[in-house]
């Protein structure tokens, strides 16, 4: 495998004449995920391009575009030329909403650790920022994850799947962030609403029915099967460098916010509604109060005149 030049893109439908996506020299299937998290993973027939989709058929569901480029070589090549030469190799022709980036460098050899890291990192931030020193550093290879991307640098042969095992698993991690960032938007923007006159809390309560289930079916501290060990790590990394887990924590305390409104909501309605059949029966027991007085006193009226009829006229 050259050294390669991952992008990923969100995109909101899938293209047609697709087929399933195997990945690594031996195309194998893909069964690290947990099952539950609702992927598909599929690939174009005639050019390396994948499309992913997490949360499948949800009212979250998520599309990625996968793009692969070659990445041009370091060596003998003056860095301003090796920039112009990338640009117009990355060239973003639809003005596609990027998500991240991931470097595959194949080093010849361990001593050739400077011009790899180099490379990865001008592919990823376009200058030389990411050192070798930082690195984590394993027997099979070098893996580096940042708010940018990823990283993966390695002298031996075979890794390829490793390495695109590391793309579905960065693809994942902004999926979640993407949904859990417009979840929470959504839900401070209903609960400024609420104030308004008039306001639907249906609405909320739809987004907050919404926010729960995605967070019960979907939301995975550790998306991996526990035997992948190597990406396990990784997610562990991942996790850590985009901050999925506090992102999540936040979108949880929201929830509960939302829950909390919910039924003061409730118990408000519950307490007008008290309130206006107490109203009611209060203006009932009125009118009965004074129709019993209006019959007693004719009664009593009835009576003094019959008496009156009686003993006044003998």
């Amino acid at each position: 495998m050259n050294n390669v030049l991952v992008r990923i893109y969100k995109e909101q439908h899938l293209p047609t004449d697709l087929i399933p996506l195997r990945i690594g020299k031996d195309k194998n299937n893909i069964y690290f995920f947990q099952s539950a998290l609702g992927c598909e993973f599929f690939m174009e027939n005639q050019i390396k391009k994948w499309w992913l989709v997490f949360f499948n058929k949800s009212e979250q569901q998520q599309i990625f575009c996968v793009e692969f480029t070659d990445l041009p070589s370091l060596e003998g090549l003056p860095e301003n030329q090796w920039k112009r030469r990338y640009q117009e190799v990355i060239k973003n022709e639809r003005d596609r909403k990027e998500i991240t980036r991931l470097a595959f460098i194949h080093s010849h050899s361990p001593q050739e650790d400077t011009i790899a890291t180099a490379c990865a990192s001008l592919g990823i931030r376009m200058s030389r920022a990411i050192k070798s020193s930082d690195y984590l550093h394993n027997p099979s290879h070098s893996e580096h994850i940042d708010g940018k991307g990823l990283s993966f640098i390695t002298c031996l042969e075979g890794q390829q799947d490793q390495f695109e095992r590391r793309i579905l698993l960065m693809a994942l991690g902004y999926a979640y962030l993407n949904v859990m960032e417009d979840l929470s938007n959504q839900l401070a923007e209903e609960t400024h609403q609420i104030t308004k006159t008039n306001y639907d809390i249906k609405k909320l309560t739809e987004l907050y029915i919404q926010a729960t289930e995605f967070n019960a079916r979907f939301f995975f501290f550790l998306p991996v099967k526990h035997k992948n060990t190597s990406l396990v790590e990784t997610w562990k990394n991942i996790n850590k460098i985009l901050d999925i887990d506090s992102i999540n924590k936040e979108l949880l305390q929201k929830i509960e916010n939302i829950h909390h409104i919910l039924d003061w909501q409730k118990n408000q309605k519950e307490q007008m509604a008290k309130e206006q059949k107490q109203k009611i029966d209060d203006q009932f027991n009125y009118k009965i109060a004074i129709i019993g007085i209006i019959l007693a006193f004719f009664g009593v009226l009835e009576f003094v005149l019959e008496a009156y009829s009686t003993f006044g006229g003998s």
